[in-house]
């Protein structure tokens, strides 16, 4: 039986929400994890709560399910944070919840008592969904454990609109969910302090990180585009030509042949200054160049014309229109007007070509520097 990866601390208050939500509905797939999910949507009620953004109802359906499906047992060690959720049914779900977790009426209000003496004021806010907020701050608190060592957590682009009693309240929901227990001492026993950060710092290590894990996922998905394309690409124009990936030479030269997108990722993405501006095109026609040519990324040039069409024809039999013209045979570097530009992709043996050509024009170059020296500008 597989076993699903938990949702960690930082999955459930930094995920979008449609990743979010995609795994909390795997989440609620699983027989083994149903007490689990349960607290986890409940703290993505309390990160509702604080952002701007909306969180609320997320896997409505498939919470709902779990509470008028499943097994009484499975759901009896939360059973009392059922009635955070009591928004998400209609009355007359609701009522069948409640007689299938608790034996009458009496015993639902003695289970939950504490919980809806804390949070029964919350509920507006733990349901409130997008909102415009009349400005943003990171939320940085410190808590106590169990053990009465401290840590801290920070909320990000939260809306400061609650009051001291409100901010505390909702955060003292944390401090009742197991999933956050660490070595099995509860990490968010008390607050002791929280404070408003201005959301721009002057510096922010985390968002640096964020944005190079962003543009990593943007290289790998043009990284599988390519490889769809390349693996229809021919050796050569010439008929009954075999595919290039497929030929000897490639196989046997090539340091791409035979991997992994993965271990091709790692190779060909190695040392790459990413520049965010780069034309998208130009960024696959350099990928492409450095597929063919056994090149890392940061040593290809785009010497494959790419205008966002190989894609297209990433799962058709590519023929000499769009695969091994190039723009010597095609007699001319403009499109005409009117006309749509058709993609250009030059064969391996005039990539060979036109790489040798480049390293010869590069040696004599700096023969003549060695020789002459630079003209000084006057």
């Amino acid at each position: 039986m597989t076993t699903i990866a938990n949702l960690e601390q930082k999955h459930l208050f930094k995920l979008t929400r449609k990743h979010l939500e995609k795994r909390v509905i795997t989440h609620c797939q699983d027989n083994s994890s149903i007490a689990y999910v349960v607290q986890c949507a409940v703290a993505i009620l309390v990160r509702n709560a604080f952002t701007p953004l909306d969180f609320s109802y997320l896997a409505k359906d498939q919470i709902c399910s779990l509470f008028l499906e499943r097994s009484p047992e499975d759901l009896s060690p939360v059973r009392h944070l059922c009635v955070y959720f009591q928004a998400y049914f209609s009355k007359e779900d609701w009522h069948k919840v409640i007689q299938r977790l608790f034996k009458n009426k009496k015993e639902f209000l003695a289970v939950t008592k504490e919980t809806r003496s804390r949070t029964d004021h919350l509920h507006a806010m733990l349901h409130s969904g997008a909102r415009e907020p009349k400005e943003l701050v990171d939320i940085a608190t410190l808590f106590k454990d169990a053990n009465g060592k401290k840590h801290r957590f920070t909320f990000k682009n939260a809306d400061p609109c609650y009051s001291v009693q409100e901010i505390n309240d909702l955060l003292a929901i944390l401090g009742t969910l197991t999933i956050f227990q660490k070595d099995g001492v509860q990490r968010f026993a008390e607050i002791v302090r929280y404070i408003y950060v201005p959301t721009t710092p002057v510096y922010d290590a985390e968002k640096k990180t964020e944005e190079v894990n962003d543009w990593q996922e943007t290289l790998y998905a043009q990284l599988i585009k390519a490889l769809k394309v390349i693996s229809h690409v021919k050796v050569n124009d010439k008929p009954g030509a075999g595919l290039l990936i497929e030929s000897p030479k490639f196989i046997k030269t090539n340091c791409y042949a035979g991997k992994t997108p993965e271990e091709v990722a790692k190779h060909l993405f190695d040392d790459f200054p990413f520049d965010p501006s780069i034309d998208q095109n130009v960024l696959m026609s350099r990928i492409l160049t450095a597929l063919v040519s056994g090149l890392k990324l940061k040593d290809a040039k785009p010497m494959i014309e790419y205008n966002g069409e190989l894609e297209d024809n990433a799962g058709k039999e590519p023929n000499s229109a769009n695969v091994t013209k190039s723009k010597k045979q095609t007699g001319t570097n403009t499109p005409k007007r009117g006309k749509k530009k058709s993609s250009t992709f030059l064969s391996a043996e005039e990539i060979q070509k036109k790489k040798d050509q480049w390293e010869y024009e590069q040696l004599m170059r700096k023969a003549y520097v060695k020789k002459h020296g630079h003209k000084k500008k006057r």
